[in-house]
This record gives structure tokens, sequence and C-alpha cells, in this order.
């Protein structure tokens, strides 16, 4: 008998625990069904046709890879970017 009371009194004081799991099931629930629903969406809109490029492209691409380059150049010339832009500002400002 003595069990049986302290069975209940550990199921009342786990019982918040119990709470925020549900809580947190209805949660995860609801954002699996919304992306269900985003994944049923993006299903049934068509892929428009890609053009394939032109084959003297290809070879250039393949002896000059300008994929490569571009990806590294890019954050080079922002940060260049970026620094005139804040050089122009501060001369504006009087800071320089």
């Amino acid at each position: 008998m003595l069990s049986l009371l302290g069975n209940l009194v550990e199921l009342v004081l786990d019982l918040p625990t119990y709470i925020m799991y549900a809580i947190e099931s209805i949660i995860n629930l609801i954002f699996t069904a919304i992306e269900g629903l985003w994944l049923l969406a993006t299903a049934l809109i068509p892929l428009p046709e890609v053009p394939s490029p032109p084959e003297f492209i290809s070879a250039i691409n393949w002896f000059f890879p300008i994929g490569a380059l571009i990806s590294v150049a890019t954050p080079i010339v922002t940060a260049y970017i970026a620094f005139l832009v804040i050089r122009w500002i501060y001369k504006w400002a009087g800071a320089l």
C-alpha cells in the first residue's frame, strides 16, 4: 500500500514534466505538418527547363574552371567594396 502511495506522489511530482513533454510533442507535430505541406507544395510546382551551356563553354570550363574562380573572387571583391564604402563614410564624416 505504501508503494502505491509512493507511485502516486511520484506521478503528481512528475506531472509538469509530462505536460511539458506533451506540449513539446504537439509543437513538433505542428512543425512536421508544416514541413510536409511545404514538401508537397514544392513537389507540385513544375520545374523550368534549364538550358545546357554551349559546347565551347563546357570545353573552356574543363580547362579553366570558372566556377571555382568566381567562388574565390566573390568574397574578395565583396570585402574590397565594403572597405571602399566604409572608407568613404569615414572620409565623409571627417574621421580620417
